[in-house]
């Protein structure tokens, strides 16, 4: 596999570890310092928790590459094993190119099971509330148009309380 490839590869790896860390409910102790081994999983990704202040998610870009993000998308990204998630398997991989009808490039392939594996490792990793994002810094991104709207609205909602 060349350079080249090597790159792309790299490129839709990040995003799959990306999106990862976005679809992660991170697990906290149920009682910060306590001895205790209860965990309490966060009820929103953290995705979710980015858009519901006003954020927006922030995922690298893939450029021409974009089509095997699709893919990696409509086979199902992991499947399920015996013991869980487990990234996509060579046959399931190909059964699904079969069935879709789809030639793949052996690089390609190769991106494809990369992408399903970086995922899994990546979502697990996320799991803990400390774990920063695989690419940037999302958590401070926001659409000011968003948070401008919210402030008006709770602004707003402030002096009609206030005028009652």
């Amino acid at each position: 596999m060349g350079k080249f490839y090597a790159g792309v590869i790299e490129d839709l790896t990040l995003y799959a570890r990306q999106l990862a860390w976005f679809s992660a409910k991170p697990k906290h102790p149920e009682r910060p310092g306590s001895v205790s081994s209860r965990i309490k999983v966060a009820d929103k990704t953290r995705g979710q928790e980015i858009v519901d202040r006003g954020g927006t998610p922030l995922m690298p870009d893939v450029g021409d590459a974009a089509y095997l993000v699709a893919y990696w998308q409509q086979m199902g990204m992991v499947e399920q094993g015996g013991m869980g998630m487990a990234p996509v398997s060579s046959r399931e991989l190909t059964a699904w190119c079969s069935g879709a009808g789809i030639d793949l490039q052996p690089w390609e392939f190769h991106a494809l099971r990369e992408m399903s594996k970086q995922y899994l490792v990546q979502l697990n990793e996320s799991e803990k509330p400390e774990c920063p994002p695989p690419y940037g810094d999302p958590a401070t991104v926001f659409d000011r148009n968003v948070v401008s709207k919210k402030v008006t609205q709770a602004f707003q909602a402030f002096m009609q309380a206030r005028s009652k």
